[in-house]
């Protein structure tokens, strides 16, 4: 990529952070010799080495302010906040924010899935921002009729 005055390049890429996700580095990049160099070059041979922290490319006016993503959801909104996942496209039923708590239905689970939930098609997650994040809240769980499920979603089968 490059800034809107084609003076600075910049690469932008995905790392799997397995729980935490598909992270997004955006990494600074000059051309060398007609070869991108990706990150920092501290001692001039032409290999990039990713860096850690960076200024933010310079792109015309104000600076944009930092941005911090959402860490906890109050469920007030009427809608999931972006920190939440599911491990497939939701549909319509499967939860409700409201009132400050978050509704989830049980659904029927496919016969693919198995006995396990990580198979199944609705576990949500909310995004940890972090190593060692934690949270916590009250359940409610009420029975749900023979062959449904639900649970937490854990770190993988």
């Amino acid at each position: 990529m490059d800034t809107p005055d084609g003076r600075e390049d910049w690469f932008l890429h995905f790392q799997n952070q397995g729980p935490y996700g598909r992270v997004v580095h955006l990494e600074p990049m000059i051309w060398k010799n007609d070869w991108p160099v990706i990150g920092a070059d501290p001692d001039g041979d032409g290999i990039g080495q990713p860096v850690l922290t960076h200024r933010k490319p310079a792109v015309p006016g104000p600076p944009a302010p930092r941005a911090t993503p959402a860490t906890s959801d109050e469920f007030g909104a009427g809608a999931l906040g972006p920190q939440w996942q599911w491990a497939t496209n939701p549909q319509l039923g499967w939860a409700f924010p409201m009132g400050g708590a978050l509704r989830l239905y049980a659904v029927p689970r496919p016969d693919s899935a198995g006995p396990n939930l990580w198979h199944g098609a609705q576990p949500a997650a909310a995004k940890a921002a972090r190593a060692g994040v934690h949270g916590h809240g009250p359940a409610h769980v009420r029975a749900a009729r023979r062959g449904r499920a639900s649970g937490p979603r854990g770190d993988g089968p």
